[in-house]
């Protein structure tokens, strides 16, 4: 059981029938229960109320929110390369890769480091299914006859690889 200190929906104009319900601002009394509420929400992505989906986001100020969407370009190449990363409150970046853990507070150092490891990382799976879109891509351009053929498109990866 959680206790709410208040709970209130942002007025905004009324919607069509389609439209998404409007967001509600909730505050939780103790931040223990804020914690169990976004991490549950976290490991149940899809959440659905009365058939509309419900999502859950903390809530910062805006320094703070600025502050972290400056990783968000070298968060992007992290996901590419399959690195677990996260973010720590206010806005430190935490990076789990090569057997250590390595914590950022600003975006300088993290390019540093990664710019210095990530030629020693694995291909992450999105970056895999990058180069395989760029070989099917290829193959189709290079032999547009003998693509349907599926020994050809094995042969395209396994020379582009």
């Amino acid at each position: 059981m959680f206790a709410f200190e208040s709970a209130h929906r942002i007025p905004t104009r009324p919607g069509s029938p389609g439209r998404p319900p409007r967001p509600v601002l909730i505050k939780v009394l103790h931040y223990l229960d804020r914690d169990v509420i976004l991490r549950n929400a976290r490991e149940h992505s899809n959440i659905e109320i009365y058939g509309a989906k419900v999502s859950f986001f903390p809530d910062y100020f805006m320094k703070v929110q600025k502050r972290r969407a400056k990783f968000l370009d070298i968060k992007r190449r992290l996901h590419l390369l399959g690195v677990q990363y996260s973010m720590i409150y206010p806005a430190k970046l935490r990076v789990v890769a090569l057997g250590t853990t390595t914590f950022f507070e600003s975006l300088r150092d993290a390019l540093r480091w990664l710019d210095a490891h990530e030629t020693r990382m694995p291909l992450g799976i999105y970056t895999l299914i990058y180069i395989a879109n760029i070989c099917l891509y290829f193959c189709t351009f290079m032999f547009p006859s003998h693509f349907f053929f599926p020994s050809s498109l094995v042969l395209c990866l396994i020379c582009l690889l």
